[in-house]
């Protein structure tokens, strides 16, 4: 018996209990400012760069295609929304990790090789 209790619907104010309406916000978002940001990224730096160097800007892309796939649920909102943030921030900021973890590694294997 329950005794006038009755369970909230899924859904009826319930955190991700419905689809999302707004799923494609975050994903449609990264998709164009990836490349744009991209573009300044390696504009910033000038010309130069190896051809094979623009294949590491196919990680921000799939990290914000992951945000296409997956259930359509507001549960799932953050991940689309981080998933297209880390993206983004990615494409702009990769020629400076790139010249970081070389520097990292210069300065280790000058000293490694003095001592």
């Amino acid at each position: 018996m329950t005794y006038g209790y009755v369970p909230p619907r899924a859904g009826a104010g319930s955190v991700g209990g419905g689809a999302d309406r707004w799923w494609w916000v975050a994903p449609a978002g990264g998709t164009v400012a990836v490349p744009g940001l991209a573009y300044l990224d390696l504009a910033a730096f000038g010309e130069g760069w190896p051809p094979a160097f623009l294949l590491g800007y196919l990680v921000p892309l799939a990290l914000v295609g992951a945000g296409w796939f997956g259930e359509r649920t507001e549960r799932l909102r953050p991940r689309r929304v981080v998933l297209a943030a880390v993206g983004c921030t990615v494409a702009y900021g990769l020629t400076d990790m790139v010249i970081g973890i070389l520097a990292v590694w210069w300065v280790v294997t000058s000293f490694a090789g003095a001592f």
